[in-house]
């Protein structure tokens, strides 16, 4: 009976793995995806640009200075950051983003082979 609790909780905590793993890979591709459009911004000449205000939503703008973002840098807290201190705070994103992938990855390997181990 206790093996069998012992199952249904490694198969919870893979589960949980899984979905965080998930989060984190989803995070990993939107910022690459930031990092590739802070590139175009800085090397288009074009002024035009569609502006997302919500999910699948745009206003057409012209980009008046292309040299700064303001970025939420934490907590709320907005910063204008010129556009290689931007992809700079992005790359640092992407290091530990991957490093926490790789510890997720680790940890549910190990759950997987414990979980083969017991059946």
């Amino acid at each position: 009976m206790s093996e069998e609790i012992n199952l249904q909780q490694i198969s919870y905590q893979i589960q949980q793995l899984q979905q965080q793993l998930q989060i984190i890979e989803q995070q990993f591709i939107e910022l690459s995806i930031l990092k590739d459009a802070l590139d175009e911004i800085k090397n288009s000449d074009k002024k035009d640009s569609l502006i997302p205000i919500g999910p699948g939503v745009f206003v057409k703008g012209k980009l008046e200075d292309k040299s700064k973002v303001i970025m939420n840098i934490g907590s709320d807290i907005f910063m204008e950051k010129n556009i290689d201190e931007a992809k700079e705070l992005i790359e640092k994103q992407l290091k530990e983003t991957k490093e926490v992938a790789l510890e997720l990855e680790d940890e549910l390997n190990h759950q997987l082979s414990h979980i083969q181990g017991i059946e």
